[in-house]
């Protein structure tokens, strides 16, 4: 696997290296990735700053795609919890009162958007 070199690192450090950076614009670029990969109906799975790379030009873009599925009609369902616990959507770790024992995490669009918000968040 080749990746291109991402000279300003993540969004995180860019930011701070760079705080009169355009963040909306690189943020557009990000939820811009993000629809794309849902029109095609790839979850990313572990959205957060540290997975948002920008290049020498100040663009950012969506990396690490260790975690991405391709979602099914009905979404999926996991026996195990990844990601990044801090950016992770509510549903996916607390089961509803009284559905712990059958709880079985349900893995939507959805939890990368909220993933995205706690970046935007975060930034």
């Amino acid at each position: 696997l080749v990746s291109p070199y991402y000279l300003r690192g993540s969004i995180i450090n860019y930011l701070r290296e760079c705080p009169d950076a355009n963040k909306l614009q690189l943020l557009i670029q990000v939820a811009s990735a993000l629809s794309y990969l849902h029109r095609l109906s790839i979850i990313h799975g572990d959205v957060k700053g540290s997975n948002i790379l920008i290049n020498g030009n100040g663009e950012a873009s969506l990396a690490d795609f260790g975690l991405s599925r391709i979602l099914e009609k009905s979404g999926f369902t996991t026996k195990t919890t990844s990601g990044t616990w801090r950016y992770m959507a509510l549903e996916l770790v607390s089961p509803p009162r009284g559905e712990y024992e059958e709880f079985i995490p349900r893995v939507t669009m959805a939890t990368d958007v909220w993933a995205f918000a706690m970046t935007i968040v975060e930034v």
